[in-house]
């Protein structure tokens, strides 16, 4: 996404619904530029697109938090996928900067990515990437999965890497926060690894507060 591309979804969310005109005004762009990057951005799954106009998507806490420092996450997102090498396995949690990293990857890495979070399976549909979505009980707001059955789908897959929500800290060779659901998936895939690889080779974490 290049900096007009950002500048469009900041003024989608900030005004709800806006007209190709105004989109163009504001760009310094012609109309049939703007309709482009509305085409791209609506594939994408950013925003909306009707009758000459683009339109913000429902907000659930995903989107909301997305849009929320939106430059920096992106950033992250990016170095972020720098350490991942193709033909790896890669554990993604819910999140909205996680979101991001999981669809730089599917657009650019040769990888497979496990994920808790429906929304983020759903971000990806129109890649190429393999995806896997684990069960577990599934909580509607933030569209993951958690609880016991995904404990135990987490412990039977082997991952490279882990990328994890916010709140974790390092005890031993477990990760722990404070909702149990959440802390006992993450526990399950930390261990896991460290069976599956040897003891020197380095765990990375990411945590996504957000």
């Amino acid at each position: 996404m290049n900096s007009r591309q950002q500048t469009i979804l900041q003024l989608v969310n900030d005004r709800r619904r806006i007209s190709v005109g105004e989109l163009a005004r504001a760009s310094g762009v012609s109309e049939v530029t703007i309709r482009q990057d509305l085409n791209l951005l609506e594939k994408r799954s950013y925003l909306k697109r009707v009758h000459g106009s683009a339109v913000a998507l429902e907000s659930d806490d995903v989107d909301a938090r997305m849009m929320s420092n939106f430059t920096l996450k992106q950033k992250l997102a990016q170095y972020a996928a720098s350490l991942v090498n193709d033909g790896e396995t890669i554990f993604i949690e819910s999140g909205s900067a996680n979101a991001l990293l999981a669809r730089y990857l599917a657009e650019r890495k040769r990888v497979t990515l496990i994920t808790v979070s429906h929304y983020i399976a759903h971000l990806l549909k129109e890649t190429d990437c393999d995806v896997i979505v684990l069960g577990g009980m599934y909580q509607k707001k933030s569209e993951t999965v958690v609880g016991p059955l995904t404990r135990m789908c987490i412990q039977q897959v082997a991952l490279q890497q882990g990328v994890y929500r916010g709140g974790w800290l390092s005890r031993g060779n477990w990760l722990h926060r404070p909702r149990y659901d959440a802390c006992r998936r993450g526990q399950c895939g930390v261990s896991q690894r460290r069976r599956e690889h040897s003891a020197d080779r380095l765990v990375k974490i990411w945590s996504d507060p957000t």
